[in-house]
């Protein structure tokens, strides 16, 4: 048990970091808006395909209580993405801790 507690608590640490290090690279690559882009002066520049690729693993790893944060003010958006990404990496950690946990014991069962 006390094995299974450490795979869950390595996965939930690595989701944690993969899940702010995506936030802060979408967050310093993601394309401002300038004021005449806002009043269609000029077009919007197209996101490249790196900035696509870390908002669809932002929105992975922020499942499933990223529906917590619809109906967050501005205000509350950073604590509650906060409690969102712990609560995530607890789920992301056992759940894919389970299966891991269950292959690694049954090829040490096999080998010895």
């Amino acid at each position: 048990m006390k094995r299974l507690l450490k795979t869950a608590g390595g996965v939930a640490i690595a989701h944690l970091i993969c899940f702010w290090l995506s936030y802060t690279l979408l967050d310093a690559r993601w394309s401002h808006i300038s004021p005449l882009q806002f009043f269609g002066i000029f077009p919007m520049p197209a996101p490249s395909h790196f900035e696509v690729f870390i908002q669809w693993v932002f929105i992975i790893l922020g499942a499933p209580f990223s529906i917590l944060l619809d109906g967050s003010s501005s205000a509350h958006l950073m604590p509650a993405l906060i409690l969102c990404s712990v609560l995530n990496s607890i789920v992301w950690g056992v759940i894919l801790a389970l299966p891991i946990y269950g292959i690694s014991k049954r090829f040490h069962h096999v080998a010895a």
